[in-house]
């Protein structure tokens, strides 16, 4: 089947540009949108949205705001969650997308619950590796945290690294790899990646998440420390229609290791929208 990416952009109401790529195939079985964790940008996704085009569905990938091919916004308040997750809903008009499968990772897995409050067009949603509140030492010390992320924003730069992200130099990467962090925070820009890491420290779902409706598998590794299966388990409980994947051996950056990748394409192959 021959399909290929088609980049395109949407202007926002605050005239900044969203970057993403559409890979439709004729008569889908499915339509995905792939969400990208903090700092990275929809390549990441490249791999995975070619065996699925193969297998006959469409997809979208889409750099969120502050990263890839996407406008650098200059006021920390534009980085929020809830603005990024409008930025979805509002490409999923223009392509005139409904019922679609969003499938988020990490930071993306947040923006995409807050898709699934805001708006409709939700027939269902997969959460990799994300979270829905703050650890309890992170919320105690957000006061702090805070503080000392608007001053890195403050003194940091847009500059940052020219082209897309290779992701195959990552194949195989661990929890803390400091050459996928650095290349992430290079791609971004250190003052979009701290922006984005601030308004992340704001996310407050707990008392919401049983007003998505949408099926929702929650996928989870075994070795991730940043949002452990203890947290994605919490996560699913409290989502109505929700199931639960825990991956033996999957640490947080899930799309770079080939197995996981596998187990993934076979769920999503398989996502159950009744």
């Amino acid at each position: 089947m021959k399909t290929s990416l088609i980049a395109k952009t949407l202007q926002t109401d605050r005239q900044l540009s969203i970057f993403y790529t559409t890979l439709y195939v004729s008569h889908p079985k499915r339509v995905f949108v792939f969400l990208h964790g903090l700092g990275g940008e929809q390549g990441a996704w490249d791999t995975i949205r070619t065996q699925l085009a193969q297998d006959g569905y469409s997809s979208v990938a889409i750099d969120l705001r502050g990263c890839g091919k996407s406008d650098r916004p200059h006021r920390l308040t534009d980085y929020a969650l809830e603005q990024s997750a409008r930025d979805i809903n509002q490409i999923l008009k223009k392509e005139k997308l409904k019922k679609i499968i969003l499938v988020g990772h990490c930071y993306g897995g947040v923006v995409a619950q807050y898709c699934a409050l805001q708006g409709d067009n939700l027939a269902g949603m997969v959460l990799i590796n994300t979270t829905f509140k703050n650890p309890a030492l992170i919320e105690f010390l957000k006061p702090f945290l805070l503080a000392a992320l608007k001053i890195i924003v403050t003194i940091s730069s847009f500059k940052h690294c020219d082209g897309i992200i290779n992701y195959a130099r990552f194949e195989g990467s661990s929890n803390l790899s400091v050459k996928r962090i650095a290349s992430d925070i290079c791609h971004t820009s250190s003052k979009s990646y701290f922006s984005l890491l601030y308004n992340g420290l704001m996310i407050s779902l707990t008392s919401r998440l049983s007003s998505i409706r949408c099926p929702t598998l929650v996928i989870s590794g075994t070795r991730d420390i940043f949002f452990p299966p203890h947290v994605t388990r919490q996560l699913s409980a409290q989502i109505p229609r929700s199931k639960l994947l825990v991956v033996s051996g999957a640490n947080h950056p899930y799309l770079f290791h080939k197995k996981n990748r596998q187990i993934l394409i076979e769920q999503l192959r398989n996502f159950n929208i009744t």
